[in-house]
C-alpha cells in the first residue's frame, strides 16, 4: 500500500469520490493505492488546489480547499489558493 496515496484518497472522500472527480472507473483509483497516484493526476490535483474557492470542478462535492487539505494531509504539497 502507498500510504500517502491512501491518505489522499480518504481525505477526498474515498475511491468513488476520486473516480467521479477524474471521470474514471473506481477500480483505477483502487490500483493507485498499490502503485501510487499517477504523476499527471497529482499535477491536476495540485493545479485545482490553487484555484479560487468558488471555482467549478468536475464534481461539486470536492472543492479546491478540500483538495488543498487532502494534499497537505498526505504530505504531497499544496500551493496557496489564488484570491477570488
Amino acid at each position: 500500500m502507498n500510504a500517502k496515496t491512501l491518505t489522499l484518497i480518504k481525505a477526498l472522500g474515498g475511491g468513488s469520490a476520486v473516480a467521479r472527480l477524474f471521470g474514471i472507473a473506481q477500480p483505477s483509483v483502487v490500483a493507485w493505492q498499490h502503485r501510487g497516484i499517477p504523476h499527471a493526476r497529482l499535477q491536476t490535483l495540485q493545479a485545482w488546489a490553487r484555484l479560487p474557492a468558488n471555482a467549478a470542478l468536475p464534481t461539486a462535492e470536492i472543492t479546491p480547499a478540500r483538495i488543498r487539505e487532502a494534499l497537505e494531509a498526505a504530505e504531497l504539497r499544496a500551493s496557496k489558493a489564488r484570491a477570488a
